[in-house]
């Protein structure tokens, strides 16, 4: 059940009230931030930019019900084809012992 509501938010872009997994997502090197209004990558969940480097590395919280290679594939063609994207989940960045 939870997969069929999960997929169809994602298809009807209605995430009001939705609880979200939060996403980290690194992408270097950029020369500007996404443009995370375009359709399709609105359509992921709700962005927001946390920081970028002076070396073009820009890190992105995306709240969103899309795994990491439905986040990666979708962000490809707005990227250059030498540009890293990493996506960790926020269990990823969880403290060491928060789990004990």
């Amino acid at each position: 059940m939870q997969n069929q509501i999960s997929q169809l938010r994602r298809d009807t872009e209605q995430y009001d009230g939705a609880w979200m997994p939060t996403m980290h997502v690194f992408v270097s090197a950029l020369t500007a931030d996404l443009d995370t209004e375009k359709p399709a990558l609105k359509s992921l969940g709700r962005w927001t930019l946390v920081g970028h480097s002076k070396k073009g590395q820009y890190w992105y919280d995306l709240q969103t019900l899309a795994n990491a290679t439905e986040i990666k594939q979708t962000l490809r063609p707005f990227v250059a084809t030498d540009t890293n994207v990493n996506v960790l989940s926020w269990l990823g960045l969880a403290p060491l012992g928060w789990f004990v």
